[in-house]
């Protein structure tokens, strides 16, 4: 990984130099996302747990704290990746006890469009303009590299606010 190299950088970004967390991020998502796919078996959801795990890095309180940075962001990463694993078989379980019980009925398309348009201005109302934008190019199917085109974006940072959004968008649907 260029362990010391990113430990460098890290001491760097500690010290305030947030340009060098841009570093860091060069060396470690791409590994990242390896080491996730590892575990997902899914590219997307590997680069979106390794994005994960970079992001929390960047916005912890007392990164200072952190004295090895490629075991911490590992560590978290496997955490992301555990999680998401957890997720998706409650998902499945959930769904196959739907089927189970009979409430497999399609609800009519008028109301899977009413719940769509309120979803879209849900999300409209609580994303900024440009995040709103990344988040209907992906709706879309663009991928990071065609988003960062049309936006005239770098790919990692458009990988990163989509990450961002998801977020934000998790948060707000637990809220509701």
């Amino acid at each position: 990984m260029g362990i010391k190299k990113v430990r460098i950088y890290w001491e760097k970004f500690i010290a305030g130099d947030k340009d060098a967390f841009g570093r860091v991020y060069e060396i470690c998502n791409p590994i990242l996302t390896f080491y996730c796919l590892g575990i997902l078996k899914d590219i997307e959801q590997a680069e979106n747990c390794a994005s994960e795990a970079l992001i929390k890095a960047y916005e912890i309180s007392e990164p200072e704290k952190i004295i090895a940075i490629d075991k911490w962001l590992f560590t978290v990463a496997k955490n992301h990746c555990i999680s998401h694993l957890r997720q998706t078989k409650r998902h499945q379980e959930s769904l196959q006890s739907l089927g189970k019980s009979g409430n497999d009925q399609q609800e009519p398309s008028v109301v899977r469009e009413f719940d769509q348009k309120n979803i879209d201005k849900l999300i409209i109302n609580n994303l900024d303009p440009s995040d709103y934008k990344i988040w209907k190019l992906h709706s879309d199917g663009f991928d990071n590299e065609e988003i960062a085109k049309e936006l005239d974006m770098n790919k990692k940072t458009v990988a990163n606010r989509k990450s961002a959004i998801r977020s934000k968008l998790k948060t707000l649907i637990k809220s509701i």
